[in-house]
């Protein structure tokens, strides 16, 4: 039975994020564009910090948050 899943993930943006879930769309058991609902970013203000080897401290604050709303299979 399929159910809806969502992937949250603190972002500078949603390029990246995307780029990420499509990169794992196995693994979350999307076989097909059509499973993705809907993608949404919404401001974060809190102080989340991402990892990013080539920011001074080896992290970069996150100013979004984003998430994908998407149809799998129950247990993915």
């Amino acid at each position: 039975m399929r159910k809806l899943h969502t992937f949250e993930a603190h972002a500078n943006t949603v390029t990246e994020v995307v780029e990420e879930f499509n990169g794992r769309a196995d693994e979350f058991g999307v076989s097909d564009e059509s499973d993705v609902v809907s993608v949404t970013a919404y401001p974060y203000s809190g102080n989340i910090g991402i990892h990013d080897p080539k920011a001074e401290g080896g992290s970069r604050k996150a100013t979004l948050i984003v998430a994908i709303v998407f149809w799998a299979e129950e247990g993915t």
